[in-house]
């Protein structure tokens, strides 16, 4: 599949715009959602160390109130005695109850107002001797009872042996039915600085999860928890409504890194397969070691993001929108005036020039539209000239073909005309060889005269008929070397027609030269033009090819035909010049006949003579003995020029048959230069001009 140059140019524009615009919304996203982050692992961490300084402050103030009570009057004055009295009678003694009501009042205040569930009086061998809220453990012995493993018997034994304020954690405390810790001090007889036993206080955990299930700045799904070492819940979580701590347990990743010391804020799935942001910060305090924690969804994290997201979508959305519309548009504009370049060059390609290309921008487009339109304008002008050229061409090819005919024609009868005076020629020469033996014997006939007188009536009888007969083959000899100049003069003439039409052949050969050259040069032109266009422009390429391609054929074939007619000019030049020749041959004969025929005609006169006056013989026998040498020689001088004359003859006659077979090489030329033109021609009617 072949995708055009609009679809193409509008996914590239919509690609370079869309690809930033992604960008920058990705980039956007990113930011806003690193921003969030960073906001949420802020708030968090803060949320966190907030939390985890408000517990802290919370152990450190039960501490702190736990060593004041210690050092309380109310305790100096309850512990001794309670603690002795409980020795002598144990929780039956009526002087326990009272001594014990007594005190009763002060430490339910006491421990409702700084945040405690009990208070604990307990002596040195383990009983607990007194305490506020009155609970099953009261009475019992946390050393040796079944409170032994409790956080109470616990924070008792860590009392006695650190000699200093202990917390025991968090567990399940059977006498309260409820998971509690213990803030144990050993108490110091103030009097007598005697170790009296452990004065201890039952941590209530409704502080500790008020201040845990605190939701200020977590949300929705905001959860902040405690854990201790065994990974149980020392707090409960906010949607908890009845209490877990100390029992439930987390095996979570958070909790698994609090516990071993870390401090970390990060995002993960929660044991619920909740996404969560979590921080988590361990909490080590007076040998309690707890981690603190503290998550959110990530959905509800994120919340202004998905928000800032489908408005950021939809921004991109409107603007991607905007941008297509936008490339759409554009394209458009840019592809138009392409597209009506690519139809005006299909156009061309398929030999049709009439549709003109309009250009309607001034830009880089434009611009290449009105050089297409000067291309195609240059191009109707030069197929115009080609054909005018064609035309002339196929005119004057057809008058050279008509001429080499012609002239073809003429030679050959030429030919035949020179070959016809040559056997005349020869002819003549065998005539003279007769009558110049008659004359040799007329020359021995009047030597015998002279000798013998008795013979001079026969030999003036015999002188006379042959002289008679001489004189009428003279007669003929004039004749026949009067025909022979007449056929020169028409060969010289027909030669001279050779000539002109050599001459008009040479003539049309530069007009051919002229228009193959000039047809080379708007084939250069075009050939610039097309190389102009670009890839538009390649049909244009092919045309000035053919157009350089038939020109060239024909200034060769012009060439060859030159060189032939140059040849034919040489040939009929020294056929001229061997008629000249032939012409001054034949009338130097035609004079020597004449001189021969009054040498005849006077020897008739004097053998008629010759019985009037014997007298004058011998003198008239010298003269008709020289006569008769002086025609002799005449006759032999004649007969070497008619010889002479047949010998040029049949030169001029086997040039004139080389030029006819010169002129058929040319006829054969001009009718191939001639097809060269037509097809020239053809071409140039391919194209539609108007």
């Amino acid at each position: 599949m072949k995708w055009g140059l609009y679809p193409k140019m509008l996914l590239a524009f919509l690609g370079l715009a869309i690809v930033p615009i992604v960008l920058i919304g990705s980039f956007l996203y990113t930011e806003t959602k690193g921003a969030l982050t960073d906001e949420a692992y802020s708030k968090l961490e803060a949320i966190r160390d907030a939390k985890k300084a408000t517990v802290t402050q919370h152990i450190d103030e039960k501490f702190l109130n736990l060593e004041a009570l210690a050092d309380n009057e109310r305790v100096q004055q309850a512990f001794v005695p309670l603690t002795k009295q409980f020795a002598d009678g144990g929780l039956a003694n009526d002087s326990y109850q009272k001594e014990a009501k007594k005190f009763d009042t002060y430490f339910n205040q006491y421990i409702e107002q700084f945040g405690f569930y009990d208070v604990f009086f307990i002596d040195p061998d383990g009983n607990v001797v007194y305490t506020a809220f009155k609970e099953p453990d009261l009475g019992q012995n946390v050393v040796t009872g079944d409170l032994k493993s409790s956080g109470l018997g616990k924070a008792y034994q860590d009392a006695l042996t650190q000699q200093k304020g202990v917390i025991a954690d968090y567990a399940y405390y059977e006498p309260s039915k409820a998971p509690a810790a213990f803030f144990a001090i050993p108490y110091v007889d103030p009097g007598t600085n005697q170790p009296r036993g452990v004065l201890a206080l039952q941590l209530d955990g409704n502080k500790i999860n008020k201040i845990m299930k605190t939701t200020a700045g977590l949300g929705k799904t905001g959860e902040s928890y405690l854990v201790g070492a065994d990974q149980r819940l020392r707090s409960d979580f906010r949607a908890t409504k009845q209490t877990e701590v100390g029992e439930k347990r987390i095996q979570s990743t958070p909790v698994k890194e609090v516990i071993a010391g870390k401090t970390e804020t990060t995002e993960l799935t929660d044991t619920d397969g909740h996404e969560v942001v979590t921080s988590f910060t361990p909490l080590q305090l007076a040998g309690l070691n707890w981690g603190l924690i503290t998550e959110v969804h990530t959905e509800e994290v994120f919340a202004a993001l998905s928000d800032f997201v489908q408005k950021l979508l939809i921004a991109l959305v409107a603007l991607i929108a905007l941008v297509a519309l936008a490339a759409i548009l554009f394209t458009r504009t840019l592809v138009r005036p392409i597209q009506a370049l690519l139809h005006s060059a299909g156009a061309i390609a398929e030999h049709d020039l009439s549709q003109p290309v309009v250009a309607t921008s001034r830009d880089e487009i434009g611009q290449l539209s009105r050089l297409f339109e000067t291309m195609r304008l240059s191009l109707i002008g030069l197929v115009k000239r080609v054909d005018t050229m064609s035309r002339t061409i196929d005119d004057s090819l057809a008058e050279l073909v008509v001429e080499a005919e012609e002239t073809g024609h003429g030679t050959k009868e030429m030919a035949h005309a020179m070959t016809g005076i040559a056997a005349t020629a020869q002819q003549q020469s065998g005539a003279f060889d007769g009558h110049t033996a008659s004359l040799q014997s007329l020359t021995a006939t009047i030597e015998q005269t002279a000798q013998t007188s008795a013979l001079v009536v026969e030999s003036a009888s015999r002188s006379e008929s042959l002289a008679t007969t001489g004189r009428s083959d003279l007669h003929a000899v004039t004749e026949q070397m009067q025909s022979i100049q007449n056929a020169i003069d028409e060969a010289a003439d027909k030669s001279r027609r050779v000539q002109t039409a050599s001459q008009n052949i040479l003539e049309i050969i530069s007009i051919i030269e002229s228009i193959a050259n000039e047809t080379n040069l708007l084939s250069l032109n075009a050939s610039i033009e097309a190389a102009r266009a670009g890839e538009q422009g390649k049909g244009f390429v092919v045309v000035a090819r053919e157009i350089q391609n038939l020109a060239n054929q024909s200034k060769q074939s012009m060439g060859r035909v030159q060189e032939t007619i140059d040849s034919i000019q040489r040939e009929t030049k020294q056929l001229e010049d061997a008629m000249a020749r032939g012409t001054v041959a034949v009338q130097d004969g035609v004079v020597r006949v004449t001189e021969a025929t009054q040498s005849f005609d006077s020897i008739v006169t004097q053998s008629k003579g010759v019985t009037v006056d014997m007298s004058a013989l011998s003198e008239t026998n010298r003269d008709v003995l020289s006569t008769a040498s002086q025609l002799v020689a005449q006759a032999e001088q004649l007969r070497a020029g008619i010889v002479a004359s047949a010998r040029d003859n049949q030169q001029a006659s086997d040039q004139s048959l080389t030029f006819s077979e010169r002129m058929d090489v040319v006829h054969t030329l001009t009718e191939e230069i001639y097809t060269l033109s037509r097809e020239l021609h053809e071409t140039i009617n391919r194209y539609t001009l108007d």
